[in-house]
């Protein structure tokens, strides 16, 4: 990741106007993710980001996850295509179980497969999530069943 690119990510952290960020297929690793990590814990104006296609992994969704506990304005993340894996899977759960203003959650292509399992269970829990995509994560017969339950519990589509 270059300087420049992260001097914009850390800006992310002060800037006052901008809602909406792309970052998509920029091969951000576990590694550079701490930068926005930091950021988001205190940005106040985010609303929207796009990390789909990078490279974060199970390690750089548990740092993301964690910086979002303590955010209270990003409602839509998109993070299709990070091969978070199971691992991912159940930070992510985590977030959804400590995060009340996160509306929108894309995970498609993630290589969750069993994970569902503490995706389902969070979405028990969750009232605010109302759109979910998993598409083309392997998720099986077993997790359909556990995840269709949990959706009887909120309005999460």
């Amino acid at each position: 990741m270059s300087v420049p690119r992260l001097n914009w990510v850390t800006g992310i952290g002060i800037s006052s106007s901008s809602s909406s960020s792309n970052l998509g297929r920029n091969q951000i690793s576990a590694e550079g993710i701490q930068f926005l990590a930091n950021a988001l814990e205190t940005n106040k104006t985010l609303t929207s980001l796009n990390l789909g296609g990078n490279e974060l992994g199970s390690n750089g969704i548990e740092i993301l996850a964690t910086a979002l506990q303590y955010n209270n304005t990003l409602s839509a993340l998109y993070v299709g295509r990070n091969s978070v894996g199971i691992g991912g899977a159940q930070h992510l759960a985590n977030l959804l179980n400590h995060n009340s203003k996160l509306v929108k959650l894309d995970l498609q292509s993630n290589e969750i497969s069993d994970g569902i399992q503490y995706l389902a269970d969070a979405l028990q829990n969750n009232i605010t999530l109302k759109t979910l995509n998993l598409a083309r994560n392997n998720i099986g017969d077993k997790g359909a069943y556990n995840l269709a339950n949990a959706l009887e519990y909120n309005n999460v589509k």
